[in-house]
């Protein structure tokens, strides 16, 4: 047997997993759904006890969230600024990244992202409950 044989039969390809999955018959996995719509109205924030509501919608919160920094606006709402971010993923209302608060001290303009559009009937309405 000669070299140029030997070089040819143990030469390696990447594994393509989904060759792999449909040889031994399994299905591959389905990819995740990033369109999903958004109901008509989100809460965020508990109603127990003695709150107050605050009715805000989609363009509205966006300004409110790069007005200020997110746990100063997370405070005057009694929650976390995590909980805020969370909610905001949730609407799909982009969130200032880490550090723009210091560019912006700094005299940096950084890149601001416009607000996604919605379909409609999608997340037209937020409920913040207040204390």
């Amino acid at each position: 047997v000669s070299a140029a044989m030997c070089a040819e039969s143990h030469q390696y390809r990447p594994t393509r997993s989904r060759e792999v999955l449909r040889k031994f018959g399994a299905e591959p996995p389905k990819p995740p759904i990033s369109k999903r719509p958004l109901p008509r109205i989100v809460c965020i924030g508990q109603r127990r006890g003695e709150r107050r509501e605050i009715r805000l919608d989609r363009p509205a919160l966006y300004e409110r969230v790069w007005s200020e920094p997110m746990t100063t606006v997370a405070a005057t709402w009694d929650m976390s600024g995590r909980g805020l971010a969370k909610a905001c993923r949730r609407l799909k209302v982009p969130v200032p990244p880490r550090g723009y608060w210091a560019k912006l001290q700094a005299g940096k303009k950084p890149r601001r992202p416009r607000l996604p559009a919605m379909t409609g009937g999608e997340a037209e309405e937020v409920i913040v409950w207040v204390p």
